[in-house]
């Protein structure tokens, strides 16, 4: 091809192999996976009408990029080559052992691209390796048992597949995808293969479903949340990523959901042969009665073994020698083997980190995982870790939510957006507050004025069991390690600062010290800096006189609890 520097058009089909380099496989392994992926490839296009040897090829290791000429129709390329590669995956499946078997992930798109001594570039051949490379398209392969994942752009979505036959176009469905520097539609199709029973045995087994039994969640729809479950099961699944991923975020704001949901992909992967799930705080069956406290602390020996034996390490009979057991037994899995451990409410600072330093020294690192939930930043106490931080929902969000819990109400289901912005007032955008608050309307089918009144009753000692939870739940334990850390002195001086001004009101940094009378300079860094980390106080960047200060305001209801009830 002679190159004279003029863009002409292709179409472009750019695939890659899932788990290439997972730890499961061996140099021969990959060997013959790659060697399988050309042969799909060829027998695919094939099937598609699209002779292989007419396009250029370029080899990516685990993948590769496919310019096909136009006159091949594009239509083929979205229907009948995807159908094509999953059957030829599944012919390649059905003869290879566990470690060389594979699926692909595959993005279609088309666009000007230009072609020099050493070899092809293009804007639109950019665009196709962001959609294939997003983590929301390794999920959705992840979580399924399809042999295929497509990707197509929205360009191949408005001129290729909305005008196919409505029994294929209504199979694609929209999505959107984020990979560095791009925020991209896109629609998407699974495919699965046509394996027989035996080809499923030689597919790499997946761990037991048991860890989900263990998994505190009670959440039938995420919202406004699958950004950050597809960062955190990027991050899980990314082998030579940090060995610990932290899920942080204020109480109720939906760190294990997010989780579970993360976990739940990743082990789909296929990427991890064992797999824990404990939580360092569980609900005592009475929880929600008058005066009971709903959760209570699991000690540190008790996660131990339910980790082990979740994961099927005999620890012997000896509770003296657990962590030496503990290590031994990791150190002697199987070089093949992959740990992923997940250790949810790790409500202070030092169980946190002596959490990840035990799990660590008994060879839970790299290229094992550890998953912790937690109301505080690690990053200044841990090395290596993955940090993801919850927020609250957005307004939409949180009225998406109040509605899909209040679907069988007629009135919630029918009411205007400005009768139901007082739950977003009070709850400030936490799931759990909302969940509470509308299930209290639904329940007691008392006005809704009086349910959100009793959620901010959280000053007093004697509120009606619905306040008792909330307190319970969000603030009691922060705020005593705030003062166990700082005092109580400094810990009452910094949060009654908020009193000064109104709910939802912020300081500035230099006015919120002077306000709070710390006199203490670096005393009051400090406990600020921990009133931040353990989501009491949120900081934000504030620009507004030309330099990037820091603003800090506390949730309502914590406002209430500190100062009040107007």
């Amino acid at each position: 091809m002679a190159h004279d520097g003029k863009a002409v058009h292709r179409s472009i089909v750019a695939v890659d192999i899932e788990g290439f380099g997972a730890r499961r496989r061996t140099d021969a392994d990959r060997l013959e996976v790659r060697t399988g992926m050309h042969q799909a490839l060829r027998e695919a296009f094939g099937t598609a009408g699209a002779d292989l040897s007419s396009c250029h090829v370029d080899d990516s290791g685990d993948g590769v990029l496919v310019l096909v000429p136009p006159e091949v129709p594009k239509s083929t390329l979205v229907d009948l080559l995807p159908r094509a590669l999953a059957d030829a995956l599944a012919r390649h499946n059905e003869a290879a052992e566990p470690g060389a078997a594979m699926r692909m992930r595959m993005a279609v798109h088309a666009g000007e691209v230009t072609f020099d001594a050493h070899g092809v570039a293009g804007s639109a051949i950019v665009h196709a390796f962001r959609m294939l490379d997003a983590s929301r398209v390794r999920v959705l392969l992840a979580k399924s048992d399809a042999s295929v994942v497509l990707v197509v752009s929205a360009w191949i979505q408005d001129e290729v597949v909305r005008h196919l036959e409505p029994r294929v176009s209504a199979r694609f469905t929209a999505d959107e995808v984020t990979v560095k520097e791009t925020t991209a539609p896109v629609w998407v199709r699974l495919f699965p293969a046509e394996a027989s029973e035996s080809v499923s045995r030689r597919m790499p087994q997946r761990p037991a479903a048991d860890w989900r039994r263990h998994a505190y969640v009670n959440h039938d729809k995420l919202f406004g949340a699958r950004d950050t479950v597809d960062a955190v099961t990027a991050a899980i699944m990314n082998e030579r990523g940090d060995d610990v991923v932290s899920v942080v975020g204020e109480g109720g704001v939906g760190k294990t959901a997010i989780s579970y949901e993360a976990v739940q992909a990743a082990v789909g992967s296929g990427g991890f042969t064992r797999v824990a799930w404990v939580s360092a705080t569980k609900p005592h069956s009475g929880a929600g009665n008058s005066g009971s406290e709903p959760y209570r602390v699991t000690y540190w020996s008790d996660l131990q073994l339910e980790i082990a034996t979740q994961l099927g390490l005999d620890l012997g009979p000896s509770r003296a020698l657990w962590s030496a057991e503990f290590g031994r037994r990791v150190a002697g899995l199987d070089p093949g083997e992959r740990l992923l451990v997940v250790v949810d409410n790790l409500e202070t600072v030092p169980d946190a980190t002596d959490a990840v330093q035990q799990l660590r020294r008994f060879g839970i690192t790299n290229p094992h995982r550890l998953v912790v939930t937690t109301r505080w930043e690690l990053t200044p106490h841990v090395d290596t870790v993955r940090e993801h931080r919850v927020s609250p929902l957005s307004s939409a969000d949180a009225l998406a939510l109040v509605r899909h819990i209040g679907a069988n109400d007629p009135g919630l289901r029918s009411a205007p957006d400005s009768a139901l912005q007082p739950v977003l007032d009070v709850t400030g955008g936490t799931p759990f507050l909302i969940r509470l608050a509308v299930r209290q309307y639904l329940s007691s089918h008392h006005p809704l004025d009086q349910v959100l009144h009793r959620l901010r009753e959280l000053r007093d000692e004697a509120a009606p069991d619905l306040a008792a939870q909330v307190r319970s739940y969000l603030y009691v334990e922060s705020l005593r390690e705030l003062e166990r850390r700082h005092g109580e002195e400094f810990a009452d001086a910094l949060l009654g600062a908020f009193c000064v001004k109104g709910r939802g009101d912020a300081f500035r940094f230099a006015e919120l010290g002077e306000v709070s009378g710390i006199d203490d300079e670096d005393g009051f860094g400090a406990v600020l800096s921990t009133a931040c980390q353990l989501s009491l106080i949120t900081s934000f960047g504030d620009a507004s006189e030309a330099t990037l200060d820091r603003g800090y305001t506390i949730h309502s209801l914590l406002y209430d609890f500190t100062c009040g009830l107007p």
